[in-house]
């Protein structure tokens, strides 16, 4: 047995720049010139820029709302106010956020599971004068799956032939989760969202979506996500959910979009959700093909909770000392010991490298930063792992060749301070119980930048056991 690593990992956001199929900027009719807006967008806590052009390559685009034309007369069209962030020397690069919440195994229609990544999209700054409807149109199609397309649904150009993806038109034929009943956007307490359809521009282009219909006092709203990780035949890092947005202001209440008004407060937003792909099954000997299911090294699972574990069953959560807590380390803050977070081993090697990544994340909303851990607050995770028996492919034990988690190092951003005493929010111990390992990590967390630039990251270390099962060393020092 040689060492054994067990990253922590907590989501953070990512910046990538790509090419979308937006046309140049040209002169405008109706549309406002140039259009902005006051109001805000944040996912998982995140927030954003919203303009209305991107940067791509040093040329400006810009397009009206769900494929308009955005240089015709602007008749029931909006600007598509853009997710951007300026990083270094590129300036309004489109912005794709990462989900930050857990994930969520669904039963599907056919009995078989699926897996989704859970995000909280909040629009904030609402105008408070009137009533408004916003509508949230979305398409799981564009990067997972094995029918993936490009461009979502509600961007579909009628005689396009760069679109393979059709417009959406029926509220019957929104794409649900693999239950067939579940949609993928519903509202913060994640009941149902009213379905319906918007119609766009003057040729009214019908789009289903959902939407909530809010109060003249209403500020804010939420819409809860999930965002699939199925990688089949799909480049693992383009898996998402393209979301897009309209606030009615005026009115409120249409269906034929006769009230939109680009040089109003009404307001069209378009942004995307990614997630990690998920892996249940080992490339290696699965009977898998490169081409339907990617090569990778890495296998998920989302670890049950523990109920008086043998020492071959397989490893498991300790539910009541895992969670989200409060600085004391001793406060929940998730929704519960057993509905508020998920864990999830990530598994790769071998008995002689064996590494073990366990990632914690909230499944309902913590506060106002959605599915996100709240920065210096604790994360604690506390796993019970096999003494004997085969679990991936490894043999467990404490002989040779076996996978030993007495001798478990950790390598975690998660800040976990060796120099001053162990306690409920610092700790990471390895103790032998009932034929079992427990592994326990109480660190503060940290947040991250929205961009690829983590100037607040707290950088990984390795750390040592004495006999006291403290650690001995001092690691994560902050940037």
């Amino acid at each position: 047995m040689k060492s054994l690593r067990i990253p922590a990992i907590l989501a953070s956001g990512i910046l990538l720049l790509s090419a979308l199929p937006q046309l140049d900027l040209q002169a405008k009719a109706a549309f406002a010139s140039p259009k902005s807006t006051s109001m805000t967008i944040s996912v998982d806590g995140t927030a954003s820029d919203l303009t209305p052009t991107w940067i791509d390559s040093g040329v400006a685009k810009e397009a009206a709302f769900g494929g308009g034309d955005i240089g015709g007369a602007g008749t029931k069209e909006l600007t598509t106010m853009y997710t951007t962030k300026s990083s270094g020397v590129t300036s309004r690069a489109l912005l794709r956020n990462m989900a930050q919440g857990g994930v969520e195994e669904i039963t599907c229609a056919d009995t078989s599971k699926a897996y989704y990544q859970r995000s909280q999209v909040t629009l904030g700054n609402l105008p408070t004068d009137a009533e408004k409807r916003v509508w949230a149109f979305y398409d799981g199609n564009v990067g997972s799956g094995s029918g993936i397309k490009e461009v979502p649904h509600f961007n579909h150009v009628a005689g396009d032939p760069d679109i393979e993806n059709a417009r959406i038109t029926a509220t019957a034929n929104l794409t649900k989760l693999c239950d067939g009943t579940t949609l993928f956007v519903v509202k913060a307490d994640d009941s149902a969202a009213t379905t319906g359809t918007l119609g766009l521009g003057n040729n009214g282009r019908t789009t289903a979506g959902v939407y909530q219909d809010l109060g003249s006092s209403a500020a804010s709203v939420s819409f809860n996500v999930y965002v699939p990780m199925n990688a089949m035949n799909s480049n693992a890092s383009t898996i998402q959910l393209a979301i897009g947005f309209v606030v009615d202001m005026t009115d409120g209440d249409s269906v034929d979009g006769s009230t939109l008004d680009d040089q109003t407060a009404d307001v069209a937003i378009e942004t995307t959700i990614y997630a990690k792909p998920w892996w249940a099954t080992a490339h290696e000997g699965a009977g898998h093909s490169d081409s339907d299911h990617p090569e990778h090294d890495e296998v998920h699972q989302i670890l049950p909770a523990c109920s008086s574990p043998a020492a071959n069953a397989a490893p498991c959560v300790i539910q009541a000392d895992s969670g989200v807590f409060d600085t004391d380390g001793t406060t929940r803050l998730d929704a519960g010991a057993t509905t508020g977070t998920s864990v999830v081993l990530t598994w790769l090697g071998d008995a002689e490298n064996f590494e073990a990544r366990l990632d914690l994340a909230p499944i309902s909303p913590i506060s106002t930063g959605g599915f996100s851990v709240p920065a210096d607050k604790v994360s604690r995770i506390s796993v019970s792992w096999p003494t004997s028996g085969t679990h991936y492919g490894a043999a467990f034990g404490s002989g040779d060749d076996q996978v030993n988690f007495l001798l478990a190092v950790a390598d975690t951003p998660v800040l976990v301070n060796p120099a001053s005493s162990a306690s409920d929010a610092n700790k990471w111990s390895v103790t032998e119980s009932s034929s079992r390992i427990i592994t326990t990590l109480n660190g503060t967390t940290r947040s991250t930048s929205s961009g690829i630039l983590r100037d607040t990251w707290w950088p990984q270390c390795n750390v040592g056991i004495d006999d006291a099962n403290v650690v001995t060393a001092e690691s994560a020092a902050k940037t």
